[in-house]
């Protein structure tokens, strides 16, 4: 279990180091996954996620805290809620909670699982398409990437905190609107 992540069951590797960190007492783990399954929620969107493989890396610094990330992938299905429809072949899921970019190769059952995060990040990569409410769709190689506690600026000047969705890709389609009003790119 990851703390507001979920859970993950099947193969891994676990290594454990006590040792100093800019003069910090600090035990580092990771844990390398193979064939596994499971439950992911991040910021409103949940992924059940079976043959998988992925890595979680945990932290914990005396007087500072604990600081993790996880990237996992596998084959996905979506419950994103509401008007909100995914579909998708294998993706790849990551959550950055580590205070900083993090790129580090961890060992699994099966070998080496490559970690490439930047801070932060709340990510779901891969290829998929998506259709918000009949109005916004989506496919192709697409990334997802939920942010909380956003302040945007409304055409009125006021501002408002929102939690995003941003959409983004390379080698997608795209297409706004409904009808005779509707743009595709």
């Amino acid at each position: 279990t990851v703390d507001g992540l979920g859970d993950l069951t099947g193969g891994l590797a676990m290594n454990i180091v006590y040792h100093k960190v800019n003069g910090l007492d600090t035990t580092d783990v990771r844990i390398g996954l193979v064939n596994v399954e499971g439950s992911l929620t991040a910021g409103g969107l949940s992924a059940g996620l079976s043959e998988g493989t992925g890595a979680v890396l945990l932290r914990n610094q005396q007087g500072i805290g604990s600081f993790y990330a996880v990237q996992a992938e596998g084959n996905v299905a979506f419950d994103a809620g509401g008007a909100v429809g995914i579909t998708a072949d294998k993706l790849q899921v990551t959550l950055n909670r580590w205070g900083e970019d993090l790129t580090e190769s961890v060992a699994t059952p099966g070998g080496l699982y490559d970690v490439d995060l930047i801070d932060n990040e709340t990510r779901l990569r891969g290829v998929m398409s998506v259709d918000i409410g009949g109005v916004v769709q989506a496919e192709g190689q697409l990334f997802l990437e939920l942010r909380d506690n956003q302040t945007v600026t409304l055409s009125d000047a006021s501002a408002v905190t929102v939690d995003q969705i941003l959409i983004g890709g390379a080698d997608a389609s795209a297409s706004i609107g409904t009808g005779d009003g509707s743009a595709s790119f």
